[in-house]
């Protein structure tokens, strides 16, 4: 790597604002995830605070990095340091956080959180190789589950943006000694962020009218007869919220006829019986 007194000039004020965007953009997802009405947020257990937290977590990562930094004259160099392992403790932070948020198994959480510990202590005693190892298996795991939830195509560009773009970059400037790769960093992991947060508004949208209205007719109830117009358009507008729960559109077409007829609900699904819907669920077994 090529020998540099400090980074100064137009260039460092770059530098020093392609890393505080990576702050202000997670800490604002962190403020928009908190609004955001998903089946993720929906999740008992504490789904609710987790995705903001995660973004909160990106956020505490990128000052973390900024505050490194400033010990190296703003020069990348490949060393350990107490905010670098601040860094890495709360990238594996975010990403547990993620995956936690779209589930409740307590196992799975328990497993999320030692992945966590391994890593931080990883980190005081071997390193940063046992912290990115314990970063890659949250990743897989947090994948996994993001994938059975949403089945969104998007969220493959998240690895290739917070994995693919950085590592590929942080190789280049290894390689050359050249600072300008340094800038392109940050923003790769901010784009990774709002690939996330663009899977939760999708997910969350309701689905557009045309397609409620194409739906009513194949809708039809268990005596024959077929549901109205208005419970296929709610039927239509409880799917998105509810699909990454397991629930199909049937299920949804009956809890709309349990809404409009004020009707109990009998299901053996546990995961209907945790839907927070204005309506008694009773579960079977």
């Amino acid at each position: 790597m090529t020998a540099h007194p400090s980074v100064a000039g137009p260039f460092l004020v770059l530098l020093v604002l392609a890393h505080l965007q990576a702050v202000a953009v997670a800490w604002g997802l962190a403020l928009a995830a908190a609004r955001l009405r998903t089946a993720a947020r929906q999740r008992p257990g504490g789904g609710r605070g987790c995705l903001a937290l995660a973004f909160a977590a990106f956020g505490l990562a990128a000052l973390a990095e900024t505050l490194d930094h400033t010990t190296t004259r703003w020069l990348y160099v490949n060393h350990s340091s107490g905010w670098n392992g601040l860094f890495f403790a709360a990238l594996a932070a975010g990403i547990a956080l993620l995956a936690a948020a779209v589930s409740t198994n307590r196992g799975l959480r328990t497993l999320l959180l030692a992945l966590v510990l391994a890593g931080v202590a990883g980190y005081a005693a071997f390193g940063k190789g046992a912290a990115i190892a314990s970063q890659s298996l949250l990743l897989l795991v947090m994948l996994h589950l993001w994938w059975r939830r949403f089945q969104d195509p998007l969220l493959w560009l998240y690895p290739l943006f917070t994995v693919g773009l950085t590592t590929l970059f942080g190789a280049l400037l290894n390689a050359s000694g050249d600072q300008l790769w340094h800038l392109f960093i940050g923003p790769a992991g901010s784009l990774s962020l709002l690939v996330l947060y663009a899977i939760l508004r999708r997910g969350s949208a309701p689905l557009p009218p045309s397609t409620r209205a194409a739906w009513a007719p194949s809708l039809v109830l268990r005596d024959g007869r077929a549901a109205s117009a208005q419970d296929a358009d709610t039927a239509a507008l409880l799917w998105p919220q509810s699909r990454h729960l397991g629930l199909s559109l049937a299920d949804c077409a009956c809890l709309s006829l349990a809404l409009r007829l004020n009707l109990p609900v009998l299901t053996c699904d546990r995961l209907g019986a945790e839907l927070t819907l204005p309506l008694l669920i009773e579960l079977l077994r």
